[in-house]
C-alpha cells in the first residue's frame, strides 16, 4: 500500500489526510468512524488502544494496534509498515474483509434484526430478563 492510516492520542504527525496516509488525534468522536472508512479501502492501519481501536482493528491481523503516546512503539510499527509493504497490503485487505462483515449496512441490519428476534423471544417466554 501507498497510504496507511495513523492514529495517535494527542500527537499530531501532519496536518491531515493526503496521498502518504490519515492523521487522526484519537480525542475526537469520529476517530473510529475513519479507521473503518481506511479499512474499508484496503488500508492497514496503525492506531493507540484507546477507545474502540483495540475493537476495530486487530492487532497483527488489520494492522498494528500500539499503547497510547507510546511514541516508540507508533515509530516501530510505522516503519515495520514501510518495511514490510506486503504483509502490510494483506493487513489492509483483510481489514476490507472485516468492514464487509462486521460494519456493511447488511450487517448492521442483520444486527439489528438479530436483536429484535432476541427481544421478541425473551418478551414470548415472560421476559424473566436479569437486572
Amino acid at each position: 500500500p501507498t497510504s496507511m492510516l495513523i492514529t495517535e492520542n494527542g500527537a499530531s504527525y501532519a496536518d491531515g489526510p493526503d496521498e502518504n496516509g490519515v492523521i487522526d488525534d484519537a480525542r475526537r468522536i469520529d476517530y473510529l468512524r475513519s479507521h473503518i472508512e481506511a479499512m474499508a479501502t484496503a488500508l492497514p492501519i496503525v492506531a493507540t488502544d484507546v477507545g474502540g481501536n483495540p475493537e476495530a482493528v486487530e492487532h497483527g491481523v488489520t494492522g498494528i494496534v500500539v499503547a497510547a503516546r507510546a511514541i516508540d512503539q507508533l515509530r516501530a510499527a510505522l516503519l515495520w509498515m514501510a518495511g514490510h509493504r506486503r504483509e502490510a497490503s494483506e493487513m489492509g485487505e483483510r481489514g476490507r474483509q472485516r468492514v464487509r462483515s462486521l460494519f456493511s449496512f447488511e450487517a448492521m441490519i442483520h444486527g439489528i434484526e438479530a436483536l429484535y428476534a432476541e427481544v421478541l423471544s425473551s418478551a414470548r417466554s415472560g421476559g424473566q430478563g436479569g437486572g
